[in-house]
C-alpha cells in the first residue's frame, strides 16, 4: 500500500486496466499522520494507516494497537 499511495506501483492486482489514481476513491484516500499501527506488541514493528473520512467533521479515535505519531519520533 505504501508503494502504491506514493505512486510507485500502480496496483494490486496483475492485469489491472484502470489507473486507479484516476478513481474519485482513490483521489480520497489520506495518509493518517496521527497514528501508526503496531503490528506486534513485542516488536518495534508499525506500519501506516490509510483512510477515507466518509463523514464530514468526523475524527478517528482508535482503541488498540496504534501508537501516536509522536511517541515514535521521541523514541
Amino acid at each position: 500500500m505504501n508503494a502504491i499511495y506514493q505512486k510507485k506501483k500502480m496496483s494490486l492486482f496483475k492485469g489491472a486496466s484502470r489507473n486507479h489514481y484516476l478513481l474519485p476513491s482513490w483521489k480520497k484516500l489520506e495518509w493518517n499522520k496521527e497514528y501508526r499501527f503496531k503490528v506486534d506488541p513485542n516488536a518495534e514493528f508499525y506500519q501506516n494507516i490509510y483512510q477515507i473520512v466518509l463523514e464530514e467533521g468526523f475524527h478517528w479515535k482508535p482503541k488498540t494497537n496504534v501508537v501516536e505519531f509522536d511517541d515514535l519520533c521521541r523514541r
